[in-house]
């Protein structure tokens, strides 16, 4: 079984306004993709849509909750597992114009909860030499780790961010 070092958690970016859904579904997966968190011939192994929930609101509108987890496996001691919490609320197609052209994009209040943690997989040493072999072998690999898996997680919410203020109406 594998030891969780939690990195990140509660980490959030929220928008209200008009956006792609699908275009934006599919940039943060490439984003999985191109930081080795997903890989489209692992059969899910790397990357996860843990669930998917479309509940309909009074009106019409969508209620819609996914769950993504992306796992890199960086050494075979160490996985670095990012993973996305959306919520999705009051959702509806509109059409919007431009450049002469009708689009079809959804409106809604759109929140993504991002968390990050690593997992070790090395417990099965005990007692002592664990204890020493953590403290004076593997600490500062360790920290590097978490760093990484930090500065990741932060860029992932940069991008959404800047996804959001560059596509959202």
């Amino acid at each position: 079984m594998a030891e969780r070092i939690e990195i990140a958690s509660g980490l959030k970016v929220r928008r209200v306004g008009i956006i792609d859904l699908g275009d934006f579904y599919r940039d943060l997966k490439r984003w999985f993709d191109f930081n080795g968190y997903a890989d489209e011939g692992s059969g899910g192994k790397k990357f996860d849509e843990l669930s998917y929930k479309e509940t309909k609101m009074p009106g019409g509108a969508l209620k819609i909750e996914l769950v993504w987890e992306g796992r890199k496996e960086e050494t075979p001691f160490i996985t670095y597992v990012i993973s996305i919490v959306w919520l999705l609320i009051a959702v509806t197609d509109v059409e919007v114009v431009i450049d002469n052209k009708k689009l079809k994009k959804q409106k809604g209040d759109f929140e993504l909860r991002i968390s990050s943690y690593i997992d070790k997989h090395y417990t099965e040493k005990r007692g002592l030499f664990k204890s020493l072999f953590e403290k004076f072998i593997a600490k500062k690999t360790i920290e590097d780790h978490k760093r990484e898996v930090y500065d990741k997680t932060y860029s992932l919410q940069s991008y959404i961010k800047e996804y959001f203020d560059q596509y959202m109406q």
